[in-house]
């Protein structure tokens, strides 16, 4: 999972991480532990914020490594 992209797509598209959770149904607190690598989001927390932050590639943020990889690009 690649955090940092994350964060950054949250901070340009100008939303904060209360809205975030409330949309995702968790709290604050939970979200911000997930978006700090303190706990893993869901299948279905990870659908809602691709469309929630209208995500072009939600694998180049939530499986990073594997897109990496499908793309010859290894870390």
């Amino acid at each position: 999972m690649n955090y940092n992209k994350l964060k950054g797509i949250i901070v340009e598209k100008r939303i904060t991480q209360t809205a975030l959770s409330k949309k995702l149904n968790m709290s604050v607190q939970g979200f911000n532990s997930k978006l700090n690598g303190k706990g893993s989001f869901s299948v279905e927390d990870a659908e809602q914020l691709a469309i929630i932050l209208e995500l072009d590639d939600p694998a180049e943020i939530f499986f990073d490594k594997l897109s990496r990889k499908c793309n010859g690009k290894h870390s």
